[in-house]
């Protein structure tokens, strides 16, 4: 299996935002063949806070390509 790792930079006061984007983001990754691992997000006592992380697991690397290659095209759904 591989994992792709994503980095997010976001804004520490609009978590309810970003978890809302992942959310969304959930479905077009797993239509294109991607196995959502989790979503990682900060804390207030420990290492940065506008730092979050997703990992998408898929079949190797080729695989790994499709969720974000899909994607292309398509409305950003995070905005603000």
């Amino acid at each position: 299996m591989f994992t792709l790792c994503i980095h997010y930079t976001i804004d520490p006061n609009k978590l309810a935002d970003f978890r809302k984007y992942a959310e969304v983001e959930q479905a077009p990754i797993r239509r294109s063949g991607g196995q959502i691992v989790g979503y990682f997000l900060p804390t207030d006592y420990a290492g940065p806070t506008n730092e979050a992380y997703g990992l998408i697991g898929s079949a190797g690397l080729r695989a790994a390509a499709v969720p974000l290659a899909s994607r292309q095209g398509e409305p950003h759904q995070l905005t603000g």
